[in-house]
């Protein structure tokens, strides 16, 4: 959100979440002169306040968050939260400025440019892997298994003439089906019920 003081008025601009918050490096591009004020985003004009304006900007600039939400401040935006995310490459008038003297805060923010991940070791079942989507998590299940945790097992091997499985505990069955397929020429038995059909 970009609010600018004309002095009689106040103007105030967003960029939409969904072309900013989506897991992905962004460049930012802020510039003011007396024909107005111009923000792109990956260099593509998103923002165009036109002036008259101050030829540059006075007081501090916040980055991240700000020391006191105001009310006015909260009432432009849809969150009150600092930015969870990183910065770098700060050019201020065409040249690459250092970081480290700007950080005074309290709370200093950490070195380096990472998101962290949404996956934790409990995300996916039985071998699975989790995948990051940035706004949520799914699983791409080991062969065998399915369900948004990979938690259902739905395949089987029967390797000796000894094996098999028993449905218990089921309720009237009407319609069944399955995939099978066979790895012996020998003849097999599939399925097999000593319950009559009613």
């Amino acid at each position: 959100m970009f609010r600018v003081n004309r002095g009689n008025n106040t103007e105030s601009r967003s960029l939409s979440s969904k072309a900013a918050n989506d897991g992905s490096k962004h460049r930012i591009g802020f510039s003011i002169n007396e024909t107005g004020l111009f923000i792109s985003l990956n260099r593509t004009l998103v923002i165009d306040i036109p002036g008259p304006l101050p030829a540059h900007l006075s007081g501090p600039l916040f980055v991240g968050g700000v020391e006191t939400w105001s009310p006015a401040i909260k009432d432009d935006l849809s969150s009150d939260q600092t930015l969870f995310g990183c910065f770098e490459l700060l050019s201020l008038n065409g040249v690459m400025t250092s970081l480290q003297p700007f950080i005074t805060h309290q709370y200093p923010p950490s070195i380096g440019c990472s998101r962290r991940s949404l996956c934790t070791a409990n995300s996916c079942l039985n071998g699975g892997t989790c995948l990051d989507n940035w706004i949520s998590t799914s699983c791409k299940c080991a062969n065998g298994f399915q369900g948004a945790s990979c938690e259902e097992q739905v395949t089987v091997s029967f390797t000796t003439t000894i094996m098999g499985m028993k449905l218990e505990s089921l309720s009237s069955i009407f319609n069944l089906t399955l995939k099978f397929l066979v790895s012996s020429p020998q003849d097999g038995l599939i399925l097999s019920t000593d319950n009559q059909v009613s």
